[in-house]
């Protein structure tokens, strides 16, 4: 299953944001474009995770697991919602490479549930535009 939206991609070596309400892969790069971290002329050479908002409602027990690569880097459940902003407490959750690998989301249970990922860029450029 792919990205539920890709919402912004930014600027070459800005963020890119993703919506998820089920479960997909979001990859680094690829030649689709709408499902991918970069940019037309960018090459993304890691990403980190900086903020996170999640919401999951009912009582079903909805839970995200956040991989990069094969590695679990966050783990949210419900019911309840927040915020983890972790680029403004400094903090990286991505360790021995995991910021080259592409950002994967498992979705279990059922109810209504939503997960925002802000992911900052680290790119090179092949293009100026």
């Amino acid at each position: 299953m792919a990205t539920d939206l890709v919402v912004n991609r930014g600027v070459k070596g800005g963020y890119v944001t993703t919506i998820w309400s089920a479960g997909g892969f979001l990859p680094l790069n690829s030649s689709v474009a709408a499902r991918s971290a970069n940019s037309v002329g960018e090459v993304v050479n890691e990403m980190l995770i900086s903020d996170v908002y999640y919401g999951i409602g009912g009582a079903n027990n909805v839970q995200f697991t956040i991989k990069r690569g094969a590695n679990t880097v966050l783990i949210l459940s419900g019911p309840g919602s927040g915020r983890f902003d972790f680029q403004a407490a400094g903090l990286t959750i991505e360790t021995g490479g995991e910021s080259s690998a592409n950002l994967v989301v498992t979705r279990s249970g059922t109810g209504p549930a939503t997960v925002v990922i802000k992911l900052h860029k680290r790119s090179t450029f092949t293009s100026s535009y």
